[in-house]
């Protein structure tokens, strides 16, 4: 039986939501990318790499997208099932540009491992110290004759490392299903530590409902570089203080329920987008709500079957002092 996560467990592995892939060729990518994300993608040298927001002629999300160099291509990891909507959005932005893409999600595997030791155990198991690996980049192993691409992904606990190799190699996915060092993460309890470190996801919180600034993304734009899809919106909104809705948190000693409208005196101020019951903090849930009620520790009501339960706000992520 395998081993339940636990927080005294300093490593986990998982392979719940992680990404898809699309292969980039040609002379033109990252100036195209560049030219149509929130962040600097165009000096990446190779086995490096940057997180950026393609965003629409609003400034809404289409997807938070990885841009990792390797020798051979370029390697857009889109969230968990947005590869063929972002694979269109880039698309169409190709004219006389050196660029071609194909989805290749099918042609990896993709494990994670999450946590304060992460670092300690990739390490080994690769035979290379990752110690100086920077977020986004990327190193390349071969574990078991198999290559095996390793990148530093942003972490629900400390550290957290993507390994993608090949789909027809299965000695490392039945190294993992079989080794006892570190427990595996399950579906339910990605979730819940999702929402504990205030991490959204796609459809949730990251969607066409909403641009970067609302949701947290200010360190994924650079608003030294050109023009982008949406860049008028995004640095309107940054300039003039503009930006309407914040993602935050909301902890609770009532149950909490996905889609639930938040009110304050009566006035109706947000939506609930994700939503759990963590052993840590108890009932808590990521929300969307008006810029201006949006202070740690206010008490907001949220209302479920027309029945009005209330919680806490909590600027995120959640900690012990929440």
């Amino acid at each position: 039986m395998t081993e339940r996560f636990s927080f005294q467990h300093q490593a986990v592995w998982s392979k719940a939501h992680v990404y898809g892939i699309i292969i980039a060729k040609g002379n033109d990518t990252l100036d195209l990318l560049h030219r149509i994300s929130t962040n600097n993608c165009n000096t990446l040298q190779v086995l490096e790499g940057i997180q950026t927001v393609l965003t629409n002629e609003k400034g809404r999300i289409i997807d938070i997208v990885s841009i990792v160099t390797t020798p051979e291509y370029i390697m857009i990891l889109t969230s968990y099932g947005a590869e063929e909507s972002v694979l269109q959005w880039i698309r169409k932005f190709i004219i006389m540009d050196d660029v071609t893409l194909h989805i290749a999600t099918n042609d990896f595997n993709m494990i994670q491992i999450h946590g304060p030791q992460s670092l300690q155990y990739i390490s080994s198991f690769s035979g290379n110290s990752l110690v100086h690996l920077p977020l986004h980049h990327c190193s390349i192993s071969t574990i078991e004759s198999c290559k095996v691409y390793i990148i530093r992904v942003p972490a629900l606990s400390e550290l957290c490392y993507t390994l993608l190799y090949s789909s027809s190699d299965k000695s490392i996915s039945t190294f993992f299903e079989t080794q006892h060092d570190i427990p595996l993460l399950e579906d339910n309890q990605y979730w819940i530590m999702r929402l504990e470190a205030g991490m959204g996801i796609y459809t949730k919180e990251y969607s066409l409902m909403y641009n970067p600034l609302e949701a947290g993304l200010l360190h994924l734009i650079n608003f030294k570089k050109g023009c982008y899809i949406g860049q008028e919106v995004i640095a309107r909104l940054d300039s003039y203080n503009k930006v309407q809705k914040r993602l935050i948190g909301i902890k609770s000693e009532y149950p909490i329920i996905e889609n639930s409208i938040i009110k304050h005196d009566d006035k109706e101020i947000g939506i609930i987008t994700s939503s759990c019951f963590s052993d840590r903090y108890g009932n808590i849930a990521l929300a969307y709500i008006r810029s201006e009620y949006a202070y740690h520790n206010d008490t907001i009501s949220f209302e479920i079957m027309e029945q009005m339960y209330n919680g806490t706000i909590i600027l995120l992520p959640f900690t012990d002092e929440s």
